[in-house]
């Protein structure tokens, strides 16, 4: 019986809501970091756009364009070749918002790029990495976890 009234608890809108809440800042959190190590811990080395073109892709309200930028770099006595991975892929609805935003970045253009110091063959374009990206989360990791202390204190719920 002890075990079908944990269930009843769990599946309780309540236990659900601050679940929820829990579990999106654990995201928020993740997220935050994985960009936070990226900054900090990986190299930053100067490289170079070889070739850039917009990517498509189809979508439920239509078409969205995003930028792809292929550059190369040094690192170590080494050369790579690496392709904007977008780590917060930026998508437009607009091609000519995108077509500028690659008209501001041609071929041959000096970029930095961040490199992964133990696998040089991973590497980000530091504008991948988008402050804006850190502080969307930042404030959706402070309401979520604002919303599940609330709920937590207000009604006296445990963890398991």
């Amino acid at each position: 019986m002890d075990l079908i009234q944990q269930i009843i608890d769990f599946i309780d809108p309540i236990y659900t809501l601050f679940y929820a809440a829990l579990f999106a800042s654990i995201v928020f959190i993740i997220v935050i970091l994985v960009q936070l190590f990226i900054l900090v811990f990986w190299k930053k080395v100067d490289g170079k756009i070889v070739e850039t073109s917009i990517g498509e892709k189809e979508k439920k309200k239509g078409m969205r364009y995003f930028p792809r930028i292929k550059y190369e770099y040094s690192y170590g006595d080494m050369e790579y070749t690496g392709y904007s991975p977008w780590i917060m892929n930026e998508m437009h609805k607009s091609r000519e918002k995108v077509q500028n935003m690659l008209d501001a970045n041609p071929a041959g253009k000096t970029i930095k790029v961040l490199v992964n110091p133990f696998a040089a063959n991973q590497s980000a374009l530091i504008h991948d990495v988008n402050p804006f990206y850190l502080i969307f989360f930042f404030i959706g990791l402070l309401i979520s976890g604002f919303f599940a202390v609330i709920l937590y204190v207000n009604y006296n719920l445990t963890l398991f």
